[in-house]
């Protein structure tokens, strides 16, 4: 299992705004090979944005970074800056033990 965070920056665009968008895109990027879970995240005070997502194997992250999704993010008029995707490993026993 790995974690991909993809994090952005958009202007003038709140998080609230980002709604009917981001269910439009819940159906494309369940389909995704691997695809486990996703954390959304933004902040309206500095326009930063960021998904966590769960993957099965690093491929199939790899793979979801060279997808049109992301494609279309990196294309966004609104964009600020750079788009970045990091793939991380999980280190499950520390998980467990600090889970609770």
């Amino acid at each position: 299992m790995v974690v991909l965070i993809v994090q952005f920056r958009q202007k003038g665009v709140t998080v609230a705004e980002t709604r009917a968008v981001n269910e439009a895109v819940v159906p494309l990027i369940e389909a995704q090979p691997g695809f486990r879970s996703k954390l959304w995240l933004g902040s309206d005070d500095t326009g930063e944005f960021a998904g966590v997502y769960r993957f099965e194997t690093r491929a199939d992250a790899e793979a979801y970074v060279r997808s049109d999704i992301i494609a279309v993010l990196k294309s966004l008029p609104t964009l600020e800056g750079e788009l970045t995707c990091k793939i991380y490993d999980i280190y499950r026993e520390q998980t467990a033990s600090s889970a609770g």
